[in-house]
């Protein structure tokens, strides 16, 4: 899912996640690893959303396959607080890989089926990071 290109920002990279911008696809790219702590976790989380402000991207992929169990807190801490930010923020489409952690991709389903009917753009979810990256590209999936 991570690019390696002249125009591609690396945003973040440490042992929880790899962020990166394609600012000529307009897209934002994060690769999650372990577990993740709270704190840093929301700090991923917005600081990535301030990059789409900022840059005006508009798709977002997050790849989960490696990510552990998100605690209950920060679950509902993503659709509460995060996800009503995204929603405002211009995005177009969003690609998630799904974890190979049970519990994450459980808490993955949770908080996605809570925020999807209130999302303002399309959602995806797939188990191959090159797909979910052609699914971005693709100029002919229309919005939702």
């Amino acid at each position: 899912m991570l690019l390696d290109t002249p125009h591609v920002l690396q945003l973040r990279k440490d042992p929880h996640v790899t962020v990166q911008a394609d600012i000529a696809e307009g897209s934002i790219s994060l690769a999650w690893n372990g577990f993740v702590p709270s704190g840093a976790y929301r700090r991923i989380l917005d600081d990535a959303l301030s990059n789409v402000c900022l840059h005006k991207l508009r798709s977002w992929a997050s790849d989960f396959r490696y990510m552990n169990a998100i605690l209950r807190q920060d679950e509902r801490w993503t659709a509460e607080h995060w996800f009503p930010r995204v929603a405002a923020a211009g995005l177009q489409r969003m690609a998630i890989v799904m974890s190979d952690d049970l519990f994450n991709r459980m808490a993955m389903e949770r908080v996605m089926a809570e925020v999807t009917p209130q999302l303002p753009f399309a959602v995806a979810y797939f188990d191959d990071p090159e797909q979910a990256r052609a699914w971005l590209q693709d100029r002919n999936v229309e919005r939702l």
